[in-house]
């Protein structure tokens, strides 16, 4: 059973909840939003912080969207259809380097949540209903494990 999507999925609509909630005004307010986030703080205390790959901290974040899942990055052109609809911002787990400059080119900004604290985020959210349910959840291979009950 292969539940990773699903986790990706809880991660990305919990965040895109957040987004909602909180209502970055600017690129730094995206980044202080995941640090508010136990598995960011902790994968930051680790040196993968949540960071801006493109962009500025000061700059305006605009529309904000959220991909965090889909296993793979989007292709290039994505980037122009994003500014075309008006997104100022995106936030990925991960981005390939040769998508960054085409990015740039149309003035987004990107922020790299990053990869193991998103997927824990995501596992945390299964993992928290399951112990509901009377499962024993034993945390290892890189998860970091918050409780959100």
């Amino acid at each position: 059973m292969n539940l990773h999507p699903v986790t990706d999925d809880l991660a990305d609509r919990f965040l895109n909840d957040l987004v909602d909630e909180v209502r970055p005004k600017r690129v730094e307010d995206v980044v202080r939003m995941l640090m508010v986030l136990p598995e960011y703080r902790h994968a930051a205390s680790n040196n993968n912080p949540p960071d801006v790959y493109v962009g500025d901290r000061k700059r305006r974040a605009g529309e904000i969207v959220l991909e965090m899942t889909g296993g793979t990055a989007g292709p290039k052109k994505m980037y122009e259809k994003f500014a075309d609809a008006g997104v100022g911002t995106v936030v990925f787990m991960h981005i390939p380097e040769g998508h960054l400059e085409v990015a740039r080119d149309q003035h987004l900004n990107v922020v790299i949540a990053g990869h193991m604290a998103t997927d824990s985020l995501g596992i945390n959210l299964l993992a928290d209903r399951s112990e509901e349910k009377g499962l024993r959840i034993t945390p290892c291979s890189g998860l970091i494990r918050a409780k959100r009950m």
